[in-house]
C-alpha cells in the first residue's frame, strides 16, 4: 500500500526526470541549429565536437536519452571554438 509520501516523491522524480528531458532537449536543439548556421556536415560536426558521427546523427534525431546534459554542453562546447 502507497503512502502520502510515497506518491510526493514519485511526483517529484517524474518532474525531475521531465525538466532533465527538457533541458536536454533544449541544448540539442541548440546544437543542431549550430551545426546548421556553420554549414558543418554530420562528420565536420563531430571532428569539431570529438564524438563519433553516429553521436552526431543521434543528436540530430532528438534522441534524448542518449545524451546527458554534461556530454551535450561538451559537445556544444567543443563546437563554439
Amino acid at each position: 500500500m502507497k503512502t502520502r509520501d510515497d506518491v510526493f516523491e514519485a511526483i517529484a522524480d517524474a518532474a525531475a526526470q521531465a525538466a532533465s528531458y527538457e533541458a536536454r532537449a533544449d541544448l540539442m536543439r541548440e546544437i543542431s541549429a549550430s551545426i546548421r548556421r556553420r554549414g558543418l556536415t554530420p562528420a565536420e560536426a563531430a571532428f569539431h565536437s570529438g564524438v563519433p558521427v553516429a553521436r552526431i546523427a543521434d543528436l540530430q534525431r532528438g534522441r534524448v536519452t542518449r545524451f546527458s546534459v554534461v556530454a551535450l554542453q561538451g559537445i556544444a562546447a567543443a563546437l563554439e571554438q
